[in-house]
């Protein structure tokens, strides 16, 4: 697989340390062979793309908005959709559904 490089203002912080990226969503929070826990690159990036919408943080570490990035949180939750479509709108359908 090629490599990719992703630049940052501010590298990601996540609970368990240093992270390697990973493009599959079976692989998050597992240890990489260089010892580095596995974290979800679509995630990630679901999760910024998510600030540029509108999105702030959530307290809840389990959640993909959390100011950390957990290794296992792989998807939006039902509260990130809502808010979505309070910004949004229900019928918008660029919205989630």
């Amino acid at each position: 697989m090629d490599k990719q490089t992703l630049y940052f203002e501010r590298p990601p912080q996540t609970s368990k340390g240093d992270f390697e990226w990973t493009r599959f969503p079976n692989l998050a929070g597992t240890t990489a062979p260089n010892g580095e826990t596995c974290l979800y690159m679509d995630a990630y990036m679901m999760r910024e793309f998510g600030h540029a919408a509108g999105l702030g943080h959530n307290r809840f570490t389990h959640k993909i908005m959390s100011h950390l990035v957990e290794h296992s949180v792989i998807r939006l939750a039902s509260d990130d959709e809502y808010a979505m479509k309070r910004l949004y709108g229900d019928n918008n359908h660029h919205a989630i559904n």
